[in-house]
Order: structure tokens, then C-alpha cells, then sequence
């Protein structure tokens, strides 16, 4: 597993809070979408990272190696972090997590 891609976490999130509107869980969306297209937090970090190679959900396994190799999440990870009903509130304390090393699977992320 690599290092954790603290920079890209913090880039994926900013662009989610300073633009909500372009912000959809349930939507990922591979990175030749043009910009301002909705996606879902990993569908943001591929196209920031020019993952241009995936573009549907149904390529599930290649966005979960997207995550694992560009992100450094585990498996467990990413499942918590792609999950479709994350709020961009919930993403942002996952994301605070993640960044401070802390364990965020099987967490409550709806508690305030």
C-alpha cells in the first residue's frame, strides 16, 4: 500500500466544499467528463489525476485500484469513502481521519 496521498485527499475536498453543485455520491465519473461535470469524491480525485481510463461504476474493481495506488486507501477504506449516500460533511470528516492517520471504517459518520 502507498503512502497515504494527503495532497490529493485535501485538493478532492476543497473542490467538493468551494463547489457543492459538482458534488453527487452517487456518481462517479471518469475524468474526460468536462469540468463542473457532478461526481462522486473518488470520481473528483481520478479526474485531478487524470485517470482517464475509467469511466463507469461498473468499473469497479479499476477505480478501487485508482483509490489504492493514488488515494493509499485500503480496501475497507475506500468502500467507506465511495459509499453513495455520503454527505459532503461526512466525506470531510472521513477525509479529516484519513489525513490524521485514524481508523475510519465502521464509524457512525452521521453522529455530529
Amino acid at each position: 500500500m502507498p503512502e497515504r496521498n494527503t495532497a490529493l485527499l485535501e485538493r478532492t475536498m476543497q473542490h467538493i466544499i468551494d463547489h457543492p453543485e459538482q458534488h453527487n455520491q452517487g456518481l462517479i465519473v471518469g475524468a474526460e467528463a468536462p469540468c463542473g461535470t457532478p461526481r462522486c469524491f473518488i470520481g473528483w480525485a481520478m479526474y485531478f489525476e487524470g485517470a482517464h481510463n475509467i469511466t463507469r461504476l461498473g468499473e469497479c474493481d479499476a477505480v478501487k485500484e485508482f483509490a489504492n495506488k493514488t488515494l493509499g486507501l485500503t480496501d475497507l477504506e475506500f468502500y467507506t469513502v465511495f459509499h453513495p449516500c455520503n454527505s459532503a460533511d461526512q466525506l470531510h470528516k472521513m477525509v479529516k481521519g484519513l489525513i490524521n492517520g485514524e481508523d475510519i471504517v465502521g464509524q457512525d459518520w452521521s453522529a455530529e
